[in-house]
């Protein structure tokens, strides 16, 4: 038997038993048991920060950050506690578009 004719036998054996051990890991994996998936939450909540971002980047507002915040929690529809809390980072997006402007 030659270099050539090893090295093909060699592989064969090798692809042979690959594949012998693929389809048992398939049937392993196929028997298993599976635990049920947890629910995934809602999908549909606050915007992002980003999002609320680049939406205020793109509002024409011309009145200051307090009108760009409020405008952006009434047309995007944002929890109002946003607006209540002074240290919430809706405050800090408004205020930093706002300077972009000017």
């Amino acid at each position: 038997m030659g270099a050539r004719s090893e090295a093909r036998w060699k592989r064969r054996c090798i692809e042979r038993a690959q594949a012998r051990n693929g389809r048992a890991r398939q049937r392993e994996v196929l028997r298993s048991w599976r635990a049920a998936r947890a629910p995934t939450p809602p999908v549909g909540g606050p915007p992002s920060r980003r999002v609320v971002r680049a939406w205020m980047r793109r509002a024409d507002c011309d009145e200051g950050a307090t009108v760009l915040a409020q405008t952006a929690a009434y047309e995007m529809d944002l929890p109002e506690h946003w607006l209540d809390d002074e240290t919430h980072w809706l405050w800090d997006e408004a205020l930093r578009v706002s300077e972009e402007e000017q």
